[in-house]
């Protein structure tokens, strides 16, 4: 199986531009940076205090996290990202060399990893909040929905309490007064229509 990768620039604490091997993961919600990578970047470190858990469960505690810059090597995406640093990754991606003509990749395809069939270090995992955003370049953005989605609540929203005239309250009053449900389901109304002698 062939994981997302790419190789990105990402940039160090006095802007020169650097290569990392990067794992696209649709299934993370935080992106993460090795704290070997952290340190040939020089980048400054903060402390935080974050539980991650993993397969089986198994949890990490993350006490440092930084924020860096990358770009793509093939278009002109770029973004900032705050990365949670550890150690490792993971294994060597992929596990085993691929031969490549076995892919049949289409000539017009651009990679963003040119040697994905080969075992590479792993140094940066991006999470699920940039995944679709670098794997489909050229999207277009709406913006933000927040306001369209704030004005459906508020049209959907069961009405709040009526105010009542003094009409239809005398008119209420005359309905609960005269009305009532039987045992069977019926509605028994009491006749207020006065006759005249």
């Amino acid at each position: 199986v062939l994981l997302p990768t790419a190789i990105i620039k990402i940039y160090d604490s006095s802007g020169k531009a650097h290569t990392v091997n990067a794992l696209l993961d649709s299934g993370s919600q935080s992106s993460f940076l090795t704290s070997n990578f952290c340190k040939i970047l020089k980048l400054k470190l903060q402390h935080t205090n974050l539980s991650v858990a993993g397969l089986n469960n198994a949890i990490s505690q993350m006490q440092f996290k930084c924020n860096v810059t990358i770009e793509s090597c093939v278009n002109t995406y770029s973004t900032q990202l705050c990365c949670y640093v550890l150690d490792e990754i993971s294994n060597r991606v992929p596990g085993t060399e691929i031969d490549i003509n076995k892919l049949d990749i289409p000539q017009n395809i651009k990679l963003a990893n040119t040697n994905l069939h080969k075992p590479s270090n792993i140094d940066e995992l991006m999470a699920a909040d940039l995944f679709w955003s670098v794997l489909c370049t050229g999207q277009i953005k709406l913006g933000s929905n927040e306001e369209q989605i704030a004005k459906f609540w508020e049209i959907e929203e069961f009405p709040r309490a009526k105010l009542l005239s003094t009409e239809e309250k005398a008119c209420a009053s005359i309905f609960n007064e005269s009305v009532q449900r039987t045992t069977n389901g019926r509605f028994l109304v009491k006749n207020s229509i006065k006759r005249q002698r």
